[in-house]
């Protein structure tokens, strides 16, 4: 979800989740993390520039910077992230960053999600009736490097194909899949919330609802 994080709660809280995790949920011009807990009432919160996680039950944060919010809900790992837009070289190195990052950690996490801002696969990013070219093999690269040595799997993947982005550009409609959530196990299920992009004053991105089942 995108900048509007506060006009669009109710909406987010109608599916009564556990967790919620944000990226750009404000203006990032400066930092206005000290706004938060007024923005999210009722709701723990840990936030940082650009990302917000935000909880029903007490957590604990594992680790915080401006693009990487890692929290522990009971026994699981949770991490929140939003790549750059701006340039494949800056994204292999935020996903190089991160993977050594937790690759340090005691436990292994159980979900990594957010804004990519990359297509992971060549058929999840167009350009018109054309792949696009925005995602570099370095960064897909460095992707597969984390889903690979800490046992995730890219659960849209697995499901029916459908964009989480779209724009035009330059008279031909961009479609990505760059809303991702990484996960470990197959317990868990994703849907897709296209109303949070399409209806006006909400995000410019889709939401993916994840949904994990009880052992």
């Amino acid at each position: 979800t995108n900048r509007s994080a506060t006009r669009m709660i109710e909406e987010v809280q109608s599916y009564n989740p556990d967790v919620v995790m944000l990226q750009e949920w404000t203006d990032h011009k400066m930092d206005r993390s000290d706004t938060a807990e007024g923005c999210f009432p009722g709701l723990r919160v840990a936030v940082t520039r650009y990302l917000a996680t935000l909880a029903v039950d007490d957590f604990e944060v594992v680790h915080s910077e401006e693009r990487v919010l890692v929290t522990k809900h009971g026994d699981m790992l949770m991490v929140n992230t939003y790549l750059p837009a701006n340039g494949g070289k800056a994204r292999r190195e935020h996903l190089e960053a991160m993977d050594a990052l937790l690759s340090g950690l005691e436990m292994g996490p159980a979900l990594i999600a957010g804004d990519f801002n990359m297509a992971p696969r060549v058929e999840d990013g167009w350009h018109g009736r054309n792949h696009s070219k925005y995602t570099t093999k370095g960064e897909r690269g460095a992707l597969e490097e984390i889903l690979e040595r800490h046992g995730l799997a890219d659960l849209g993947a697995g499901v029916r194909w459908e964009a989480t982005f779209e724009k035009m550009n330059k008279g031909k409609l961009t479609s990505f899949r760059c809303d991702l959530g990484l996960v470990s196990g197959n317990q868990w299920e994703l849907m897709y919330d296209h109303r949070f992009r399409n209806e006006e004053g909400m995000s410019d991105h889709s939401a993916l609802i994840l949904d994990k089942r009880r052992e």
